[in-house]
């Protein structure tokens, strides 16, 4: 209802009267001229404005009651994890994931190479070969440079079990395989990983390049399950020994590296080696994201939270270097309060996040330098070999389990 030249309240006095926003009240002038509220305007110098009166004030009392039954329920949402998500994820995944939301507020990386994860991941690692290829060719170009030494040091054995751990789409251990073969020592690939298509894809890629050699793939998560088990099954055969590569900078996800290779030290035997690669720190990668500006990227480590129920317009994406932890992270930063309920065992349980929380779905930290081989040291293990590349941004360590008495 529009009435002309009466005692009019610009819009910065309705803002200040009744502590609401000016674009707020510009949206309830607007909406007045289309007839979607009952506020009465006139007109003033080719401008709509309110009219003074106490009609308007009972129109605006309630335009901004609505305005905060409004905003209260789009700055809070209730959600549940989709029915894909329990196929997807088993009993104890569910509760590992639930628990490591609820106390770390985080997403646990190594579940995001499932549900089509392990091909996101292959895709982006193929994107960045074309487009930034000095990021991996540093790394595999240093692997490859201290493969005649792995060779060297393994040469008084006839057969190596090679035992990849999270091996990607398989191009760090394309660069040892081979050496190796020259050798004449008889090789066999475990491919070991928590994803079964990630098996797949890099089983796919070394049987075509060494048909020859023999493949035992192995569905773990070593993160949680111990390989002591396997490994001594693999190091029975007489003259065998076990070659446990940890490569493309895997270490790197773990705010406790010490903790995470003392497990795998634990269970190796007498006769397995580990060989592990990863970023050293340097100032101008800190806050380098250039890389993973790519929707394969962005699709992985995203897709397990809108199976939580976290549609992409709850939150906001950050990338950012976190000085106090060394580590470079990819967060979803909440724009809203969200309840996550849960079910487990027939029982909802709630996980609760408040507007402009985080949740962290990717990280990874370097080394220092000198970090490598303490934590090698720190871990249990006796180091036989340490390498860093020219450039110096990525190093690689040979290590052995250390009796007690070493």
């Amino acid at each position: 209802m529009s009435t002309k030249q009466q005692g009019i309240i610009k819009n910065i006095r309705v803002s200040q009267r009744y502590g609401v926003s000016r674009p707020t009240v510009g949206k309830w002038v607007e909406n007045a001229q289309q007839g979607r509220n009952n506020l009465q305007l006139t007109e003033k110098d080719g401008r709509k404005y309110i009219i003074d009166n106490k009609h308007n004030a009972a129109e605006i009392a309630r335009l901004k009651e609505h305005g905060v039954k409004y905003r209260n329920k789009i700055a809070y949402e209730s959600v549940v994890p989709s029915n894909e998500f329990y196929k997807i994820f088993n009993r104890d995944q569910i509760i590992d994931i639930t628990s490591t939301l609820e106390f770390n507020s985080e997403i646990p990386i190594k579940y995001t190479y499932l549900n089509g994860g392990a091909d996101l991941w292959n895709n982006f690692i193929q994107d960045n070969l074309k487009n930034y290829p000095h990021y991996i060719e540093r790394s595999t170009a240093l692997i490859k440079s201290n493969t005649p030494y792995l060779v060297y040091l393994l040469s008084s054995y006839e057969k190596i079990n090679i035992i990849d751990l999270g091996p990607g789409e398989g191009t760090p251990v394309l660069q040892v395989i081979p050496e190796f073969l020259k050798a004449g020592t008889k090789v066999t690939y475990t491919a070991a990983d928590i994803s079964q298509r990630m098996i797949e894809i890099v089983n796919s890629k070394v049987k075509k390049e060494f048909p020859q050699i023999d493949f035992d793939p192995l569905e773990i998560d070593f993160e949680n399950e111990s390989l002591q088990s396997y490994l001594f099954k693999k190091g029975l055969e007489a003259n065998s020994c076990n070659l446990i590569m940890y490569l493309g900078g895997n270490i790197g996800v773990y705010p406790d590296k010490v903790e995470h290779l003392g497990n795998i030290q634990k269970a190796m035997g007498q006769n397995d080696y580990l060989v592990v690669d990863n970023a050293i720190d340097e100032v101008t990668s800190r806050t380098s994201f250039k890389s993973f500006d790519n929707q394969n990227f962005l699709r992985q480590f995203t897709w397990l939270a809108g199976e939580l129920g976290l549609s992409s317009d709850m939150y906001e994406r950050e990338f950012y270097y976190n000085a106090e932890t060394n580590f470079r992270s990819f967060d979803i930063k909440l724009n809203k309060d969200v309840d996550i309920a849960v079910d487990i065992d027939g029982s909802q349980k709630i996980i609760k996040f408040k507007e402009g929380e985080k949740i962290n779905v990717w990280r990874h930290s370097s080394w220092k330098s000198e970090q490598f081989m303490n934590d090698f040291y720190t871990a249990g293990f006796n180091v036989f070999h340490f390498s860093i590349n020219q450039e110096v941004d990525t190093g690689i360590v040979v290590g052995k389990r250390a009796k007690r008495s070493e």
